[in-house]
């Protein structure tokens, strides 16, 4: 779902930019002495590199859910890129356009983030066979599969094993 948006929203943002361009170069107008040529490939060269950016992260984001695996420290960071970015485009079009323009680049960041969370690295777990790890008690609660010790079988620091009790310390 994720990667179909990101495609479509970078064609999208491909094509306004594209549109832009066209009525940059139709207005004949100069900005600070820069001719409108220039501006125009300005924004043609902007919307491709915005809609290459999110076709690269929707293929991230594609290859990550159909590989089932947790994504690696690059996707990540490309992915945080894509969704601040995303904060910024939502932030600037409830500011210059309006709360309805606000909720697709709010949508896609909402949706970079389940993305992010979803495919989280598992947490490592402690190996039970690992040297110089202590052993795991089975159902008994013995320190290995086939041991017979109980648990009262155990010495305890500071308890004597002795059925009256603790010696008194003189």
């Amino acid at each position: 779902m994720t990667a179909v948006v990101l495609l479509v929203e970078g064609a999208v943002l491909a094509a306004l930019f594209w549109v832009l361009a066209v009525f940059v170069q139709r207005q004949e107008m100069f900005l600070d002495g820069i001719g409108p040529g220039t501006i125009a490939l300005a924004a043609r060269g902007a919307g491709a590199l915005l809609g290459l950016g999110l076709a690269l992260c929707a293929l991230l984001v594609l290859r990550a859910g159909l590989g089932d695996r947790p994504l690696g420290r690059a996707v990540r960071i490309a992915l945080i890129a894509c969704a601040v970015t995303h904060g910024v485009l939502a932030v600037l079009a409830v500011a210059l356009v309006g709360w309805g323009a606000f909720l697709v680049p709010a949508a896609v960041l909402g949706l970079l983030v389940w993305t992010l969370l979803e495919h989280t690295p598992p947490e490592p777990r402690a190996d039970a066979s690992a040297p110089g790890s202590p052993p795991v008690p089975d159902a008994h609660g013995s320190g290995s599969p086939g041991s017979k010790a109980s648990a009262s079988d155990t010495p305890v620091p500071g308890v004597s094993s002795s059925p009256a009790g603790p010696s008194p310390v003189a």
